[in-house]
């Protein structure tokens, strides 16, 4: 995990998993290592909305969140997923694009998992923004409903996900093979954020 206080990007208004639109924009890419190289380029006219202008800003922060992964198994991998770990490595690519995200999870969300203190709402988010604006002051800028929109979109990615249900939080089994290409793809500190316990994330990281 990068640990280096860098500014937070908030742009991720447009849609929390976008399970749906992601289905869409993968199933037209051709060769996955061309496209992670920046050789292929996909369009976004086939993205599942009306608007030509909601097409265009949902298939760019979608090719923003894939390309951020920075790795083109990910690509086969979602492709031969369950519905379950496809939305895993939606979260996973979220994650990578957002640092304010991995921050949360870390601050927030794991300091209640480990004291058992399950119930998560978009309060939390709210008040996590709050803290942070000491050391992000970029935080200062946004309003009381972008401050409310940002946050119901992060509670609703980890409803999507699954680890949260009627607002308490829960663990669940991933497949292993998802977790270990997490893993090595330098990225072991993710499996944390999905609850995994120390000898849970040895097993998979191979110490």
């Amino acid at each position: 995990m990068n640990n280096t206080i860098n500014n937070y990007s908030t742009a991720f208004t447009s849609g929390s998993l976008l399970f749906k639109e992601s289905e869409a924009f993968i199933a037209e890419i051709n060769d996955a290592s061309k496209y992670m190289a920046g050789d292929e380029v996909v369009g976004y006219n086939f993205i599942p909305v009306n608007s030509e202008r909601s097409k265009k800003i949902l298939g760019s922060e979608i090719n923003k969140r894939l390309l951020y992964l920075k790795n083109e198994k990910f690509i086969e991998l979602y492709r031969v997923s369950d519905k379950l770990n496809k939305h895993l490595i939606l979260f996973y690519s979220f994650s990578k694009t957002y640092q304010i995200i991995v921050d949360f999870m870390f601050e927030t969300i794991l300091s209640k998992w480990y004291n058992l203190d399950f119930e998560v709402s978009s309060d939390d988010f709210q008040n996590f923004i709050y803290k942070q604006m000491d050391s992000h002051q970029e935080l200062e800028s946004l309003t009381a409903n972008t401050q409310k929109k940002i946050s119901q979109v992060v509670i609703r990615a980890l409803n999507e996900l699954g680890i949260l249900k009627d607002n308490k939080l829960q663990k669940l089994e991933f497949d292993y093979q998802v977790l270990k290409s997490i893993a090595l793809n330098g990225d072991s500190w993710f499996l944390e954020l999905v609850f995994l316990n120390e000898s849970e994330r040895k097993e998979i990281i191979g110490e």
